[in-house]
């Protein structure tokens, strides 16, 4: 079998672990790099005293399956807050513990929630063979790289389900606004009242997602979220931005909001908003004869939104 034969189709669940069916007609998604693990498994051993060496059969305890893509961050297109037009990877985020809220003609916003967080189920097609896993729950990165596209990276985990024949199917790709490189013409970052110059960012969602089988009971929770990150941009005056003098936002670990603004044409601008975000840990570098700052991330009670405009 050819494996770069490839495609990934998701759908939400109404009821855990209930296959909604997702179809290549409606749910495919646009991924890069996926890694798949079809069989993850738990083992406990038996130690039968013996007359000889060696060890006995393993007994399997549980299996679940694993899965990791990356995917291009943008809009859904127009118009504007219509179901119609979510972002590609609206799926996604909502197993990763994200409630979206449409708003017709104006937005599509996700944020984070603590309860009552959805479920998908996944399609993976690998030339012949197709892998299907319910229940999943999964967590976030958000990157930035000056020059290179702004992407999504997913891991989950969900109940495995056998590995069965099946041809990929042709699939409707929905009419999507195309990917932006992260640079001077599409992106905009502020820290506070600066206009940062980035040369990169990252963001973890970091939701604990946990498998857990016991006797009535199997399925993939998310159990708690510490969303942090790290950044590195040119380094400012003090006058522009207090970081490293008296008070400095990093030498203090004082609170400021953080904005990222990708994208300028309407239905595909995505804004990253952290309320109050702190920055640790500050390094100097060179960066092509540039005097660069980096810094950690910790985002204060998982405060975010993500807004599609």
């Amino acid at each position: 079998m050819k494996a770069k034969l490839q495609m990934l189709l998701a759908k939400n669940e109404a009821t855990y672990n209930v296959d909604p069916v997702p179809t290549a007609a409606a749910n495919w998604l646009a991924v890069q790099n996926i890694d798949v693990n079809p069989v993850e498994m738990e083992t406990d051993d038996q130690a039968t005293a013996s007359n000889t060496f060696g060890q006995d059969e393993k007994i399997v305890g549980a299996v679940w399956s694993t899965i990791s893509f990356e995917m291009p961050l943008r809009g859904g297109g127009m118009p504007l807050g219509s179901a119609s037009t979510v972002p590609n990877f609206d799926p996604v985020l909502r197993c990763c513990g994200m409630a979206r809220v449409l708003t017709n003609a104006v937005s599509c916003v996700y944020s984070p929630i603590d309860t009552l967080d959805e479920s998908a189920t996944f399609y993976y097609y690998l030339d012949q063979v197709m892998q299907r896993m319910t229940g999943v729950r999964g967590s976030w990165e958000l990157k930035f790289n000056a020059k290179k596209q702004a992407l999504l990276a997913f891991k989950g985990m969900g109940l495995r389900n056998p590995m069965v024949d099946a041809s990929i199917p042709v699939p409707t790709e929905p009419t999507m606004p195309r990917p932006m490189a992260c640079n001077k013409a599409n992106t905009q970052v502020t820290f506070g009242a600066l206009t940062a110059l980035l040369s990169s960012f990252s963001i973890n969602q970091n939701n604990d997602v946990q498998y857990r089988n016991l006797t009535g009971r199997e399925d993939v929770s998310i159990i708690d979220r510490n969303t942090s990150g790290s950044i590195s941009i040119e380094l400012p005056t003090v006058a522009q931005k207090n970081f490293l003098g008296t008070g400095g936002v990093m030498s203090e670990a004082l609170t400021d909001s953080l904005t990222i603004v990708h994208g300028t044409t309407a239905g595909n601008i995505v804004t990253v908003a952290v309320p109050k975000a702190q920055l640790f840990k500050p390094k100097l570098s060179n960066e092509q004869g540039a005097a660069m700052l980096s810094g950690e991330l910790h985002v204060v009670r998982n405060k975010l939104t993500l807004t599609f405009t």
